[in-house]
C-alpha cells in the first residue's frame, strides 16, 4: 500500500524552514509518499519531498479588516497585573483551504493524510488508513470541532472544499477552521475519533501564536488612558495616536494607526 501525506507549510524564516525539512524526513524515514503545499518555494523541502507545490496566493485577513468580517482574532499574555490582548498577525484559515485543495492536486491515491509541517511523525498510524470511510478526523476542543493539523481524507470530501473560492465564501460561516471542518464534514462518510494520535508525534513545534511580542507596545486601559510595556516595566500615559519616547541616548517613536486601541487591550488582573 501506498501512504500519502500533504504537507501543509508557510516557511518563510529559517526556522520555519527547517521545522518543514525535518518534518518530510520524518515521513520520509516511515515509508510515505510525500507532498508539500507551501506558500513559499523551499528547495530543501523540494529535492527530499516527491512532489511540492508553490502556492504563492496567501489570501489571509489582516487586522485591518476584522472589523468587516466583525472577526475578534486576538490573544493574551499575563504581565504585572495586566492581562494585554493583541491581535494575531493574520487570519489564514482561507489561506490553508487554498492550500489544501492545491496540494491534493499531486496526489495520486483515493486518500492521504493531512498534516500540518510542525507535526513530526514518530511512529506508524497505518490503522487508520485501513478504516473504510471517506476521512478520518480528531476531535479538537470540543463536540463540534476537528483537528485541522492532522487528518486523512479522499477526494470525494475535497470536492466539499471547492465551494469555497474566495474568503467572502469562507466568511458566509466565518469561524476558526477547526469548527468549520466540523460543520462541512460531520455529517459526511466519515469516522470521528476522540483522541488525537500526539503521542505518536513531535506536534505543534511551530506554534506562532505564544510568541507574539508585546515589548515597545502600547495598551489601552480605559478611555484616554494606556500602558505601555518596557521589558517587566510597566507606564501610563494618555492615549495619543503617536509617541516620543527618550529612552537613554534613543529616540523611540511609535506612529499608531486608527484601529491600534480597538485591538490592543489591557485589562487590570
Amino acid at each position: 500500500m501506498v501512504k500519502e501525506c500533504l504537507v501543509l507549510a508557510h516557511s518563510d524564516s529559517e526556522r520555519s524552514s527547517k521545522t518543514l525539512v525535518d518534518c518530510v524526513a520524518s515521513l520520509k524515514d516511515k515509508g510515505y509518499r510525500v507532498v508539500v503545499s507551501d506558500h513559499f518555494f523551499n528547495k530543501d523541502a523540494y529535492e527530499i519531498a516527491d512532489a511540492f507545490v508553490y502556492n504563492y496566493d496567501n489570501p489571509i485577513l489582516k487586522p485591518s479588516e476584522y472589523n468587516k468580517y466583525s472577526l475578534n482574532h486576538i490573544t493574551h499574555k499575563d504581565i504585572n497585573g495586566y492581562r494585554l490582548y493583541s491581535p494575531v498577525s493574520s487570519f489564514a484559515a482561507y489561506a490553508i483551504i487554498e492550500l489544501i485543495k492545491a496540494g491534493f492536486e499531486a496526489i495520486t491515491t483515493k486518500k492521504c493524510l493531512v498534516l500540518n509541517y510542525d507535526w513530526h511523525i514518530k511512529e506508524d498510524i497505518d490503522e487508520y488508513y485501513s478504516i473504510n470511510k471517506d476521512g478520518v478526523f480528531f476531535r479538537y476542543a470540543d463536540d463540534k470541532s476537528f483537528y485541522t493539523s492532522i487528518f486523512i481524507m479522499n477526494k470525494e470530501l475535497l470536492r466539499e472544499l471547492y465551494q469555497i473560492n474566495s474568503i467572502d465564501d469562507y466568511a458566509e460561516n466565518l469561524k476558526y477552521l477547526e469548527w468549520f471542518f466540523y460543520d462541512l464534514y460531520s455529517k459526511k462518510n466519515i469516522t470521528i475519533i476522540d483522541q488525537v494520535p500526539s503521542d505518536r508525534f513531535d506536534d505543534n513545534l511551530y506554534y506562532r501564536v505564544s510568541e507574539i511580542n508585546i515589548d515597545k507596545k502600547f495598551y489601552k486601559v480605559s478611555d484616554g488612558r494606556v500602558i505601555y510595556v518596557d521589558g517587566d516595566k510597566i507606564q501610563e500615559y494618555t492615549e495619543h495616536k503617536q509617541y516620543r519616547l527618550i529612552e537613554g541616548d534613543k529616540t523611540y517613536i511609535a506612529n499608531l494607526g486608527e484601529d491600534y486601541f480597538t485591538y490592543h487591550i489591557a485589562v487590570k488582573l
